[in-house]
């Protein structure tokens, strides 16, 4: 009668923990508002420039005559204006969808709502942060549901409604032994 013994050694991973979660998640809320303030700095100073230089063209026409430096500085007012235009469309929509704060605030209480043996792989945010879309991973399908549950209840105060929620075993080659389900929340 022959026995076999396994002599690899089984590498076990750590679950990752909510500390770390939580680093992860503000390096990701700094990086968008670090992102959405420079934004705002190149606006801002495009804007300056435009001014500055309708400052000088309402100056030059109180002369009569149209001078060759006259016609320079109309071109270049011409050349920025589309520019400018661009820039602060873009600031308006910006502010008209409160995305800086909705994007943040969104991702805040993201960060809040948890449930053990579930993890987010992907988040979508759009319409100004009125438009939540999740995918991620779980041990078991009712962590899904407790999950789904709760974060309705916490985002209710902002009017999202997440109402579409699709579970799929995980099943196959590159599947672990454990289990599991992955789900996509909407």
């Amino acid at each position: 009668m022959s026995q076999q013994i396994n002599l690899l050694p089984r590498k076990e991973r750590k679950p990752l923990s909510i500390k770390l979660m939580l680093y992860v998640w503000g390096a990701l809320l700094l990086s968008i508002a670090a992102y959405l303030g420079f934004g705002q700095l190149e606006v801002i100073a495009t804007q300056e420039r435009l001014d500055a230089l309708l400052q000088q063209q309402k100056e030059v026409k109180g002369k009569s005559p149209i001078t060759r430096g006259e016609r320079e500085l109309q071109q270049q007012i011409d050349a920025l204006k589309p520019d400018a235009d661009y820039a602060a469309s873009v600031l308006a929509s910006m502010r008209s969808e409160n995305s800086e704060a909705g994007h943040a605030r969104i991702l805040a209480l993201l960060s809040t709502v948890s449930e053990d043996g579930v993890w987010l792989v992907q988040i979508g945010i759009s319409a100004g942060g009125r438009k939540l879309s999740l995918s991620g991973n779980a041990l078991h399908r009712d962590a899904v549901m407790r999950y789904a549950r709760r974060l309705n209840e916490a985002l209710a105060d902002d009017g999202i409604q997440l109402d579409a929620l699709a579970i799929t075993p995980t099943t196959g080659p590159g599947a672990s032994t454990t289990a599991g389900v992955r789900f996509t929340l909407n």
